[in-house]
C-alpha cells in the first residue's frame, strides 16, 4: 500500500509527491511505498489523487485544468501555474487598493485599520509584504484634518511606532 505525502510549499500545505523517498520519514501509519510498486497500483493512486484534486476546486478552475488522459501531477502543475501566473496582476491590484485607501470610505478608525491590515495580509500572500512604516504612513496619510495633531505626533517619531500601537 502506498502513502501520500504532504509537504509545506510557499507558506501553504500542498500535495508535492505521492511517495516519500528512502531519505524522508513518512508520517503515515501506512507502510511507505517502494519503487517496485505495481504499475496498476500507481494508476489507482494517481486516479484517486486526481479525483481529490478535481473534487476540491471550483468549477471554473476545474474547467481550466481539465484534460483527457490526465495525471494528478499534470493537473496539479496546471493548477499551480494558474495561481503563479495571476500573482503579478494580483499584486498590482492590491497595491493600488492599498495606495488609494481612504479613511472616509471606512467610516470608523477600526474599520480603516482592519481594511489596511487585510490588504497588507493579502499582499504578504502574494510575496509583496508591506513594511510597518508603510502601514503607519498609509494609516496616517488619509486621516481627516481633525486628526492633524495626532498625525504629526505619529509621523515625527523616530522610529515610527508599530501599526498595532497606532490603532
Amino acid at each position: 500500500m502506498g502513502c501520500l505525502v504532504y509537504q509545506p510549499y510557499s507558506g501553504s500545505r500542498s500535495l508535492r509527491s505521492y511517495c516519500p523517498t528512502h531519505r524522508r520519514t513518512c508520517q503515515s501509519s501506512i507502510p511507505c511505498c517502494k519503487k517496485s510498486i505495481d504499475p496498476a497500483m500507481w494508476k489507482r493512486l494517481d486516479a484517486a489523487i486526481l479525483q481529490w484534486i478535481y473534487g476540491t476546486i471550483s468549477s471554473d478552475l476545474l474547467l481550466a485544468i481539465l484534460r483527457c488522459d490526465d495525471t494528478a501531477e499534470g493537473a496539479w502543475k496546471r493548477l499551480e501555474a494558474l495561481f503563479q501566473d495571476n500573482k503579478a496582476s494580483r499584486v498590482t491590484h492590491l497595491e493600488e487598493d492599498f495606495t488609494n485607501a481612504v479613511f472616509e470610505e471606512q467610516h470608523t478608525i477600526d474599520n480603516y485599520c482592519n481594511y489596511l491590515q487585510s490588504l497588507a495580509d493579502r499582499l504578504v500572500d502574494v510575496d509583496a509584504p508591506v513594511s510597518n512604516g508603510r502601514l503607519v504612513l498609509r494609516l496616517t496619510g488619509s486621516f481627516p484634518e481633525a486628526y492633524n495633531g495626532t498625525v504629526d505626533f505619529i509621523q515625527n517619531q523616530e522610529p515610527l511606532p508599530s501599526f498595532e500601537s497606532c490603532r
